[in-house]
């Protein structure tokens, strides 16, 4: 877009453009966030429950013999 007598083209249309990929950046990270964080939780859930019966089966294999 060339304003009158300015001599300066497009450069609306340049910072438009940068807020536009902005703006879509924050929303794709948004987005995979929300998408991605109950599966990691889930996860880790799972892991710390596995981790602590493992730990307590250890704890009655290791003890001793009467």
């Amino acid at each position: 877009m060339l304003l009158a007598g300015h001599g300066r083209a497009g450069t609306n249309t340049e910072e438009g453009r940068i807020s536009v990929d902005v703006a879509l950046g924050i929303m794709a990270a948004l987005g995979t966030y929300l998408t991605a964080a109950p599966f990691w939780h889930e996860i880790v859930r799972i892991t710390h429950e596995h981790a602590r019966r493992r730990g307590a089966s250890l704890l009655v294999r290791s003890a001793p013999y009467d």
